[in-house]
């Protein structure tokens, strides 16, 4: 069975956290929790800033891909920490996590014993219960799409990742409250009409990919997987006076979102299909536009899968996008594992090529 390499690591940079930019987005949760303990040394946002380092780096050394295994619960979806509202996932958070330090009288959280470790994951169980008891974390319902799964190995791992995630596998994608619809990847057996790269020439393509069983319907054919593997990244956002670049790597969850150089970044960035050059003020104003979208809570879960061309409605997702995110004990992100109706892809195909011959005709 082929699963997915985690080979990147979350990697925290203290100027981020130490940052003008940061500190100002704490003040409101900051003057918040010292209200909500008057009789415990008061905190500066500096203090929180620390703090939640702190706890980002545990959450992912007892939760994260990294983390032995069984993990007890999935990590708290990464938007949780960066929801800045003054009453909002990460002053719930926070809060809970000062509650249990303050009442056992803890200098800082450790982990690195196992029962430190068990204490540490309890504390992150009861910030996902009061999450839960605001609305802000929910759980994903899921289905296989019908007649597209015939292989029992395909449908054992689906149902393992549903319960490693905690999701719920409905009995059909039309049962109510079904958040994402999972499809069965292309494959050389069945190359069912939406695959990027075409899955007939994959086959004996001496690619290096491990050998593959052709009807695999979780991990695909070797173009499928190819397009899985590639160290492609989105560019979110620019900081052009330090020439650095927010980037996502593509299949990995948003924890591993990282700053890098803008030379890397943009010579490694998935731009679109027609090779638009990167143009840093639009990726900032992606950045932007992504954090204040009140129907993106990066599974809350609320209503962000079903915002844009479905409103209310399931996310058709491969499969995979399941089996991923129970490897990484993260939700990934859906528009990476976006599935599209072959009818749907033809006709998108066709009106493409058709205003391509008329852009070339007018030249």
């Amino acid at each position: 069975m082929a699963s997915t390499p985690v080979k990147r690591k979350i990697k925290l940079r203290a100027e981020d956290f130490e940052s003008d930019e940061y500190l100002r987005k704490l003040e409101g949760i900051t003057l918040r929790l010292c209200s909500a303990f008057p009789d415990a040394p008061p905190m500066d946002r500096e203090d929180v800033a620390r703090l939640v380092m702190e706890l980002l780096q545990g959450h992912d050394e007892t939760l994260g891909a990294h983390s032995p295994a069984p993990r007890p619960m999935m990590k708290l979806p990464y938007s949780h920490w960066r929801d800045f509202a003054p009453a909002g996932a990460l002053f719930a958070i926070l809060r809970r996590c000062l509650q249990h330090k303050h009442e056992n009288h803890l200098r800082r959280f450790d982990w690195q014993s196992d029962k430190k470790r068990d204490e540490f994951v309890g504390v992150m169980r009861a910030c996902a219960e009061d999450l839960s008891r605001r609305g802000m974390r929910r759980v994903a319902r899921v289905a296989l799409a019908e007649n597209e799964f015939t292989s029992p190995e395909a449908m054992r791992r689906v149902r393992e990742a549903a319960s490693a995630t905690g999701a719920v596998l409905a009995v059909s994608p039309s049962d109510e409250g079904v958040t994402h619809v999972l499809h069965a990847a292309p494959t050389i057996a069945r190359s069912n009409g939406h695959s990027a790269g075409g899955a007939a020439e994959a086959s004996g393509s001496g690619s290096g990919f491990p050998p593959i069983a052709a009807g695999d319907e979780v991990d695909g054919d070797e173009a499928f997987r190819a397009a899985s593997l590639q160290p492609s990244c989105v560019i979110l956002g620019v900081k052009e006076a330090d020439k650095e670049a927010l980037v996502r790597y593509v299949r990995y969850p948003e924890s591993y979102e990282q700053v890098v150089s803008l030379a890397v970044a943009t010579a490694a960035a998935k731009n679109n299909s027609a090779g638009a050059a990167f143009d840093p003020s639009s990726a900032a104003q992606r950045d932007l536009e992504r954090d204040e979208n009140p129907d993106r809570d990066h599974l809350g879960l609320g209503s962000w899968w079903g915002s844009s061309s479905n409103p209310g409605g399931p996310k058709h997702v491969f499969a995979k996008w399941l089996t991923d995110s129970a490897a990484f004990n993260e939700w990934c992100e859906e528009e990476d594992y976006l599935w599209e109706d072959p009818a749907t892809a033809a006709t998108r195909a066709a009106r493409e090529a058709t205003r391509a011959r008329e852009a070339e005709a007018r030249r």
